[in-house]
């Protein structure tokens, strides 16, 4: 089992079914996922799984924290995720990595600071929701993990006109959602029998 610790407090361990039930939903709902947007490395978990996606074919990693990612790298598991050809690496706050592109993505994943650390403010405000919305494509989705059910599902409602609420996730986009089963059932495919259990019973938890 690995874990991450920051400040006293878990940023991820490995393995965690509920980090890859978080990136199945994104990609049953997400029309496309050639180019993906991830902001926050954590573990690793939903990087490791999206590039293991024959269909992503470029994935962009935004992470603020060039420590963790030093420490990580010292081991094979991290260091081999982390060099992956489809892999563009980003050591940057992710607002300011999206003042300074125009690039638009097919699907964004966002699982990152809960929301009663310092500073994570900036990551839930309706500017940011906003400013992600501008950087998807049109029918693309948003994937956000959250800890907090009843003022960050209306702020993303005010950012997105399609929102799926989730126990501790939300999905919005611009466009209705429509939902792939094939391909969520190729990434299911990519785990042993007893880890799809575990990521199955996340969702039936989370719905």
């Amino acid at each position: 089992t690995y874990m991450t610790y920051i400040n006293g407090l878990t940023h991820g361990t490995r393995p965690n079914p509920c980090f890859y039930f978080e990136t199945l939903e994104a990609v049953r709902y997400a029309p496309d996922i050639r180019n993906v947007l991830i902001i926050g490395y954590g573990q690793g978990s939903i990087t490791e799984s999206i590039l293991s996606m024959a269909d992503s074919k470029h994935v962009t990693l935004v992470e603020i924290n060039s420590t963790l990612l030093t420490n990580l790298t010292k081991m094979e598991l991290f260091s081999s995720m982390l060099s992956h050809p489809k892999l563009k690496l980003v050591v940057d706050d992710c607002r300011r990595f999206l003042l300074r592109t125009d690039e638009k993505y097919d699907l964004i994943l966002i699982d990152p600071l809960r929301t009663t650390e310092a500073y994570s403010n900036n990551l839930y405000s309706i500017e940011f929701f906003q400013a992600l919305e501008r950087h998807l494509v049109d029918d693309g989705v948003l994937m956000v993990w959250m800890d907090e059910y009843r003022v960050m599902r209306k702020t993303i409602a005010s950012a997105f006109r399609h929102v799926r609420a989730y126990e501790w996730l939300c999905l919005a986009s611009a466009s209705p959602f429509r939902s792939n089963d094939c391909r969520a059932a190729l990434f299911l495919e990519q785990f042993s029998r007893p880890v799809q259990e575990k990521i199955m019973a996340c969702r039936s938890e989370c719905l």
